[in-house]
């Protein structure tokens, strides 16, 4: 008998300032229509207030996980050094929620690792 097992996808961003909040809300309304997968937004806590003007539905498939404003602070400094410490974050993200796939909104922030 075959199990129906559900692929899991991070949608990470260490960002939610101006068009990251479009990117994030259409990434998420697309995500609900997608009910065979199950997808979780690692966000930052600046989520909660920078996004309350948007409706978001809730969704049985979409959970929404927000991480602390000071784990992005960590994440600032020289490009090298900042680079390794947001892979180190959405490293930590990604034990938390164990998700099969991972999508970055911003894929510069984790270049060169």
């Amino acid at each position: 008998m075959e199990e129906n097992i559900k692929n899991k996808t991070l949608i990470f961003d260490l960002d939610i300032a101006g068009h990251h909040r479009e990117y994030i809300h259409h990434l998420y309304l697309g995500a609900g229509s997608i009910v065979d997968e199950d997808f979780v937004f690692a966000l930052p806590e600046e989520f909660n207030i920078k996004c309350r003007n948007k409706e978001w539905p809730e969704y049985e498939n979409v959970k929404i996980y927000i991480f602390k404003q000071s784990d992005i602070v960590k994440c600032n400094g020289k490009k090298i050094y900042s680079s390794y410490k947001a892979c180190k974050l959405l490293s930590k993200v990604l034990d938390i929620v164990k998700a099969d796939t991972v999508f970055l909104v911003t894929l510069m922030h984790f270049l060169p690792f």
